[in-house]
Protein backbone atom coordinates (compact mmCIF):
# COMPACT_ATOMS: atom_id res chain seq x y z
CA UNK A 1 0.00 0.00 0.00
CA UNK A 2 2.77 2.23 0.82
CA UNK A 3 4.36 1.43 -2.34
CA UNK A 4 1.17 2.62 -3.97
CA UNK A 5 0.93 5.91 -2.41
CA UNK A 6 4.49 6.71 -2.69
CA UNK A 7 3.67 5.98 -6.96
CA UNK A 8 0.68 8.13 -6.43
CA UNK A 9 2.43 11.07 -5.10
CA UNK A 10 5.83 10.70 -7.36
CA UNK A 11 3.82 11.22 -10.70
CA UNK A 12 1.43 14.37 -9.52
CA UNK A 13 -1.40 12.29 -8.01
CA UNK A 14 -3.21 12.55 -5.22
CA UNK A 15 -3.89 10.83 -1.52
CA UNK A 16 -7.30 11.40 0.32
CA UNK A 17 -7.04 9.90 3.82
CA UNK A 18 -9.55 9.92 6.84
CA UNK A 19 -7.85 9.72 10.55
CA UNK A 20 -10.53 8.54 12.74
CA UNK A 21 -9.34 9.07 16.52
CA UNK A 22 -11.66 7.37 19.08
CA UNK A 23 -9.24 8.23 22.27
CA UNK A 24 -11.85 11.08 23.52
CA UNK A 25 -14.68 9.04 21.57
CA UNK A 26 -16.51 8.59 25.18
CA UNK A 27 -16.16 12.35 26.05
CA UNK A 28 -18.04 13.29 23.10
CA UNK A 29 -21.52 11.67 23.01
CA UNK A 30 -24.24 13.89 24.07
CA UNK A 31 -26.44 12.03 26.26
CA UNK A 32 -29.57 13.15 24.85
CA UNK A 33 -28.83 11.64 21.38
CA UNK A 34 -27.45 8.13 23.72
CA UNK A 35 -30.65 7.82 25.30
CA UNK A 36 -32.83 8.39 21.91
CA UNK A 37 -30.50 5.99 20.52
CA UNK A 38 -31.30 3.68 23.56
CA UNK A 39 -34.62 4.15 23.02
CA UNK A 40 -34.63 3.49 18.94
CA UNK A 41 -33.78 -0.12 20.45
CA UNK A 42 -37.13 -0.83 21.87
CA UNK A 43 -35.53 -1.55 25.29
CA UNK A 44 -38.64 -1.34 27.91
CA UNK A 45 -38.77 2.53 29.29
CA UNK A 46 -38.20 1.73 32.48
CA UNK A 47 -34.57 0.40 31.49
CA UNK A 48 -34.53 3.36 29.10
CA UNK A 49 -35.18 6.15 31.88
CA UNK A 50 -32.60 4.04 34.16
CA UNK A 51 -29.85 4.58 31.84
CA UNK A 52 -31.26 8.46 31.91
CA UNK A 53 -30.56 8.41 35.19
CA UNK A 54 -27.17 7.05 35.12
CA UNK A 55 -25.54 10.00 32.71
CA UNK A 56 -27.76 12.94 34.29
CA UNK A 57 -27.14 15.02 37.21
CA UNK A 58 -23.17 14.65 36.46
CA UNK A 59 -21.05 17.32 37.43
CA UNK A 60 -16.89 18.36 37.25
CA UNK A 61 -14.93 20.92 38.46
CA UNK A 62 -11.70 22.05 38.06
CA UNK A 63 -9.12 22.43 40.77
CA UNK A 64 -6.04 24.20 40.29
CA UNK A 65 -3.19 24.32 42.96
CA UNK A 66 -5.59 25.02 46.22
CA UNK A 67 -8.22 26.93 44.47
CA UNK A 68 -11.28 25.13 42.86
CA UNK A 69 -13.54 26.16 39.97
CA UNK A 70 -17.34 26.48 39.90
CA UNK A 71 -19.15 23.06 39.15
CA UNK A 72 -20.78 22.48 35.63
CA UNK A 73 -23.30 20.27 34.30
CA UNK A 74 -21.97 17.20 32.41
CA UNK A 75 -23.96 17.05 29.15
CA UNK A 76 -21.49 14.47 26.99
CA UNK A 77 -19.40 11.67 27.43
CA UNK A 78 -20.08 8.28 29.13
CA UNK A 79 -18.64 7.34 33.12
CA UNK A 80 -15.53 5.36 31.87
CA UNK A 81 -14.88 2.77 33.99
CA UNK A 82 -18.66 1.99 34.21
CA UNK A 83 -20.13 -1.31 33.59
CA UNK A 84 -22.50 -0.47 31.08
CA UNK A 85 -20.00 2.01 29.59
CA UNK A 86 -18.99 -0.20 27.07
CA UNK A 87 -22.29 -1.13 25.83
CA UNK A 88 -23.39 2.37 25.70
CA UNK A 89 -20.35 3.09 23.31
CA UNK A 90 -20.91 -0.02 21.06
CA UNK A 91 -24.70 1.01 20.68
CA UNK A 92 -24.02 4.53 19.53
CA UNK A 93 -21.28 3.38 17.39
CA UNK A 94 -23.44 0.89 15.35
CA UNK A 95 -24.19 3.35 12.94
CA UNK A 96 -20.93 4.15 11.96
CA UNK A 97 -20.04 1.52 9.15
CA UNK A 98 -15.86 2.02 8.84
CA UNK A 99 -14.96 1.50 5.71
CA UNK A 100 -11.15 0.67 4.33
CA UNK A 101 -11.15 2.87 0.83
CA UNK A 102 -7.75 2.29 -1.38
CA UNK A 103 -7.98 4.01 -4.54
CA UNK A 104 -5.15 5.64 -5.43
CA UNK A 105 -5.71 8.08 -8.73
Amino acid sequence: MLDNWTEALETGGQIDTIYTDYEKAFDKIPHKRLVKKIESFGLPQQTVRWMEAFLNGRQYRVKVNSKYANWYQVKSGIPQGSVVSSEKWNSTRQRVRPTNVYNVH
